[in-house]
């Protein structure tokens, strides 16, 4: 007795009627083993003011900041993808990725340390 196979269901990418989040200031990190990601300033702080530890072993994942970025060049992307991905998601796609890579080599060399999360003022 052979089991009848589902068809595939079409890819539908939906884009949200409301507009993009607004540009927010991006901190990229280069990890121990050469790869780089980008986080906004709360998770920088974390990452710039503590070494993380791997609980068991002696070696510590370090995380080198190589710039600060104040997130207008992705933005931007991301504005462009959204009105390329009604019609070609592949392209939207590309376009972020390379909005992101432009970030990069734009605030590469542009340390800034994230501000000290650990404090607070008379406000909060």
């Amino acid at each position: 007795m052979e089991v009848p196979t589902p068809e595939p269901k079409p890819l539908i990418a939906s884009m949200s009627q409301k507009m993009p989040e607004q540009a927010v200031p991006i901190f990229f990190f280069e990890k121990s083993n050469g790869s780089i990601i980008a986080v906004k300033e709360d998770e920088a702080w974390e990452l710039y003011a503590r070494k993380q530890q791997i609980l068991g072993k002696h070696a510590r994942n370090d995380f080198t900041l190589i710039g600060k970025g104040d997130g207008t060049i992705f933005q931007k992307a991301v504005w462009e993808a959204k009105e390329m991905g009604k019609t070609d998601i592949k392209a939207a796609q590309e376009i972020i990725r390379k909005g992101q890579a432009e970030e990069l080599e734009a605030c590469r060399g542009n340390i800034i340390p994230p501000q000290n999360m650990d404090t607070m003022n008379l406000t909060g």
